[in-house]
């Protein structure tokens, strides 16, 4: 009996899956194995399962550059190799080209999540007060019902364990919206950090982008790695 560790779907043809098709594998394999442990559970056999992800920012140092980072700024690692996108976060490069951690905390999260009208929200997790209603563009609809539809996606979360499970659950419904966001309360020290988001969804073939504030929550962008 083998003792290497199942790191990919074991079908035909597997080993030219796309991050998608393999992770879909994987989830079946683990769901099948121990869909009767909770979601939490089967996270973490996931997690067990899956490849080391590229760079985990606790465990690896971040590159030194030949100039010292200004205050307040995100190193260019901390952005999983994406580069960075000043007009879709609010973020403008200082003359040294790297681009500080936005603080949108007196915007509208309408404004600052990039909902625009008409747009379906689906929200996931307790945030009473995050969306405001005189502030909410024409048509916007925000919904904690599951639905294909959604062109963004907002996820809140509370711990690590939390994180994970959202992460292990919902993702795979949100990968048709435009926008998919982690937020985690800012003030709390079980919540996690951006850090631990962009480990966490690199692990589940997610990238995450670079990190804003909205009202009391630190925001992370998430893209499918397809």
């Amino acid at each position: 009996m083998s003792d290497n560790t199942q790191t990919g779907p074991i079908m035909d043809g597997s080993d030219d899956a796309t991050n998608g098709e393999k992770l879909s594998g994987l989830i079946e394999q683990v769901d099948h194995d121990h869909g009767g442990e909770g979601a939490e559970s089967m996270a973490d056999h996931l997690r067990g399962r899956m490849p080391r992800p590229r760079w985990h920012p606790k465990t690896e140092a971040t590159p030194k550059t030949d100039t010292p980072l200004p205050r307040n700024t995100i190193p260019p690692r901390a952005t999983n190799g994406l580069a960075y996108a000043p007009d879709a976060y609010h973020l403008t490069p200082n003359k040294e080209g790297i681009a500080p951690m936005s603080d949108a905390s007196d915007a509208s999260a309408f404004t600052t999540l990039g909902i625009a009208d008409g747009d379906r929200v689906r929200l996931i997790g307790r945030a009473p007060d995050l969306f405001d209603e005189d502030s909410k563009p024409a048509g916007v609809t925000v919904t904690s019902l599951a639905s294909e539809s959604a062109q963004v996606g907002v996820i809140v979360v509370g711990s690590e364990a939390d994180l994970r499970e959202r992460l292990f659950t919902e993702l795979e419904g949100l990968k048709g919206a435009r926008k998919v966001w982690i937020l985690s309360p800012s003030g709390s020290s079980d919540a996690p950090d951006a850090d631990d988001i962009s480990a966490e969804a690199d692990v589940v073939s997610w990238s995450a982008a670079t990190s804003i504030t909205v009202q009391d929550f630190i925001a992370v962008a998430l893209t499918f790695d397809n």
